[in-house]
């Protein structure tokens, strides 16, 4: 200390001062502050004491629809929510047909109020296994937060799945899922879109004809490889990728009609951080 007026800092953001601590600790009403000093020469002087708390937002994920039940003294939570993978093109007529992957969810993120030890609905969207849409995700309400759904493919197309889309959806921060690539007849089913990641839309959002899933920005999922000759296609990864599209063909030594085809993801994830309200006491 000095002999001149004004703030001090004592220790680091690495301090834990001989203990661990929980949120509440920090937060309880009888939490104090005791300063022993030693100081020789003259009187020493204290207006007030401020104290600052470091912290990781411990994080909890879902991957099917639960209750989030608020922690002792937490008062608001940023929530990051992924729609469900469309389903890739499936066949039931026709030869030599190449159909179209299916599109990647949208992503979601918002800082939200919410009070102590209390339950709150979380959620979240399936990957589809029909030509409906992959499910949307929310937490508490639709209204509170959501992030859409990936675009199935009608069965015997080749029109890629549409992506979901964040106009759609609600939150602070939204981004688009990634489209479905097409197929090419006779040679392989269409590539799934990636869902979005969480700072930036997914792949395959211009136009594609490719066999390749959609390659996943940071935080979101892949989409899954189109079907080929002998090889089955791909579900997408979590959370959010878009299923590969199927393909049949004549194989022409045996005439064997051989039919792949893949779905949707069949989860998708939403992820809760929490932050402790109260730094300062």
């Amino acid at each position: 200390f000095t002999t001149t007026e004004g703030y001090q800092t004592i220790g680091s953001s690495f301090d834990t001062w001989g203990r661990t601590w929980t949120v509440s600790e920090l937060t309880a009403s009888n939490f104090r502050i005791r300063l022993d000093a030693a100081y020789a020469n003259g009187t020493l002087d204290i207006d007030h004491l401020q104290v600052r708390v470091y912290y990781n937002n411990p994080m909890q994920g879902f991957t099917s629809t639960g209750t989030f039940t608020t922690p002792s003294g937490v008062k608001k939570v940023t929530v990051e929510a992924w729609g469900g993978g469309g389903r890739g093109g499936a066949r039931t007529s026709g030869n030599n047909v190449a159909l179209a992957g299916g599109g990647g969810g949208a992503y979601s993120r918002s800082l939200l109020t919410v009070t102590p030890t209390t339950g709150y609905t979380v959620t979240v969207g399936a990957g589809s296994t029909s030509t409906s849409a992959g499910g949307d995700s929310w937490f508490n309400t639709s209204a509170t937060i959501l992030a859409k759904g990936g675009g199935s493919v009608a069965n015997n197309s080749n029109t890629r799945g549409a992506e979901g889309l964040a106009s759609a959806g609600v939150g602070d921060v939204k981004y688009n899922g990634g489209r479905g690539a097409a197929g090419s007849g006779g040679n392989y089913g269409g590539g799934g879109g990636s869902s979005a990641g969480s700072g930036t839309a997914g792949n395959y959002t211009d136009n594609q004809t490719t066999r390749t899933a959609g390659t996943a920005p940071t935080g979101g999922g892949s989409g899954g490889f189109g079907g080929a000759n002998g090889v089955a296609g791909l579900t997408g990864t979590t959370p959010g990728g878009g299923g590969g599209g199927g393909f049949r063909d004549y194989l022409n030594t045996t005439e064997l009609m051989v039919w792949l085809e893949s779905h949707g993801l069949a989860h998708q994830l939403l992820l809760l951080q929490q932050t402790v309200s109260k730094l300062f006491v």
